[in-house]
């Protein structure tokens, strides 16, 4: 960690975030092979054959007489124009330069709370750890390596740059098994304090203390909702047209549920999210069932996409709703297909819960990292918390 790299993160930065790492590439090792020596020799030929195809013909062609008859500055000026138009493109374009000049630009970080990358001293790209891929070594030639953990499908085949771009990460390092390491306890850290938060909501209070300062309550009388959500977690809302399960144009616009101009009237959806992928999304309309247990549970769109199903239960009830859920788990891709698709770094199980009282239908997709039993415990806690009055 260079006191030069830590100063410029130090500036960038959120109040009380925490350094762990910086870094910044070897910018020889990431731009080589992109310098444009090559291309401008090559064109540089070309511009030459028509002139040692004239040096060598015979006499006998009956040119000899017409290169004598051309004044020499003419061909000279038409030389000279002809390496103009094949060259000038190349300096133009210098994928070298601009790789050189975008390289030496940026300083690399890991914090307690995001993974950085600044360019010029200004934060351009931070991931959380639910948004990362899992990150994997990309060799350069120079014996330097990248450590990639996310990547723009579709993008970056137009240019170097483009390349460069798309392929999110810390790259040109000599050191980049060891910051893969890094980011690898980094992950594992982050959902180890996520359990300690979420410890306070799932253990009760002991008597005669207030749990107001560890769990939010959740009302929409207009619907007779009410949920207890961890009082750290975002909390969002918005209004849905059709139910989950019916054909309809769906535009999410979410807000703050803190938000003076927010009414009863304004959602019957609420997105309650945690750390490293927790997530409670619930809807709530009045309505006949849409959704049937053996539509969630033999589907094979859901299967390919969403993976296959580990747990189901038809029949279950929460605080006196009757209704079923789904488990679906997505494996992990085989090696090379992993790191062409970008999986998450974080394995996150999905779970589909339909509860209906005769009148409303509630529709909960919630999801958890898998490796920790304590935030599907928190997870589970807030979709078992559900009541309709």
């Amino acid at each position: 960690m260079s006191d030069e790299a830590k100063a410029v993160v130090e500036a960038a930065i959120e109040p009380g975030e925490e350094i762990l790492w910086t870094g910044r590439p070897e910018v020889e090792a990431a731009t080589s092979g992109h310098r444009p020596y090559g291309k401008i020799i090559r064109r540089v030929a070309i511009a030459a054959v028509p002139l040692l195809v004239l040096w060598f013909l015979p006499d006998s062609a009956g040119l000899g007489d017409l290169l004598e008859a051309v004044d020499a500055k003419a061909v000279f000026l038409v030389v000279a124009v002809l390496l103009l138009i094949l060259v000038l493109p190349i300096l133009k374009q210098d994928t070298g330069s601009r790789l050189d000049r975008y390289f030496r630009s940026l300083t690399y970080a890991i914090t307690d709370r995001r993974l950085l990358i600044l360019e010029n001293g200004q934060i351009e790209v931070a991931y959380t750890p639910e948004r990362i891929t899992e990150p994997r070594i990309s060799k350069r030639s120079t014996g330097h390596a990248d450590v990639i953990f996310d990547r723009h499908v579709g993008e970056g085949r137009s240019s170097a740059m483009a390349r460069e771009r798309a392929r999110v990460g810390f790259k040109a390092l000599p050191n980049a098994e060891e910051v893969k390491g890094l980011i690898e306890q980094w992950l594992e850290d982050n959902i180890r304090r996520a359990e300690e938060d979420a410890s306070d909501y799932l253990e009760p209070a002991p008597p005669g203390t207030d749990e107001s300062s560890d769990r939010r309550v959740v009302v929409n009388r207009r619907l007779g909702l009410e949920l207890t959500v961890p009082m750290s977690w975002t909390l969002r809302v918005r209004r849905k047209k059709k139910p989950y399960g019916t054909f309809g144009l769906d535009v999410a616009r979410w807000k703050s549920l803190d938000g003076d101009e927010i009414s009863d009237e304004d959602w019957n959806v609420v997105l309650v999210e945690g750390p490293s992928g927790c997530k409670v999304e619930l809807e709530v309309f009045e309505t006949t069932p849409t959704v049937a247990f053996e539509r969630l549970s033999k589907n094979r769109l859901a299967d390919t996409q969403r993976g296959k199903v580990i747990d189901s239960d038809p029949a279950i009830e929460i605080n006196g709703i009757p209704g079923f859920t789904v488990t679906r788990r997505k494996d992990p891709a085989p090696e090379s297909a992993a790191a062409a698709m970008g999986e998450d770094a974080i394995i996150k199980p999905e779970r589909e819960t339909v509860l209906h009282d005769g009148r409303r239908q509630v529709y909960i997709l919630s999801s958890w990292p898998e490796e920790s039993e304590p935030l599907e415990r928190a997870v589970d806690a807030v979709v078992q918390s559900v009541e309709l009055h």
